[in-house]
């Protein structure tokens, strides 16, 4: 009852030093462990990295005034590839951008209106 068979067709009884079906070793755990403890380390000082306050998204994204509220003709001169925005020309990328910002802008709003019924009803 539950023992293997062999070759031979015969079953074989489990010996108590074979581990059950779906056991993990604890030698994998502990390696699973080990590299898990040596990527947080190694990658513990990106989180104070001083070049993340450098970085240019809030000129290219929530304080670009193109994008707040987001218009099709402030979208469409952006597809003009004389004028790039701040050296860099990539009109799908502000497009995108501006789709995002208009669907948050009409979700932010259809919230509001819920808050505001609930508020008189």
């Amino acid at each position: 009852m539950g023992g293997k068979r062999t070759g031979s067709g015969q079953r074989r009884d489990r010996q108590p030093s074979e581990p059950a079906a779906g056991a993990k070793p604890a030698g994998s755990l502990r390696r699973l462990a080990l590299i898990a403890v040596v990527t947080v380390a190694v990658l513990w000082p990106v989180l104070g990295a001083g070049y993340l306050d450098q970085w240019d998204d809030p000129q290219t994204i929530f304080r670009n005034p193109d994008l707040n509220p987001p218009t099709p003709g402030s979208i469409a001169k952006y597809w003009d590839w004389r004028q790039p925005h701040m050296d860099l020309w990539v009109p799908a990328t502000y497009t995108a951008w501006g789709a995002i910002a208009a669907l948050t802008r009409r979700a932010w709003r259809l919230a509001e209106c819920e808050r505001v019924e609930r508020l008189f009803s």
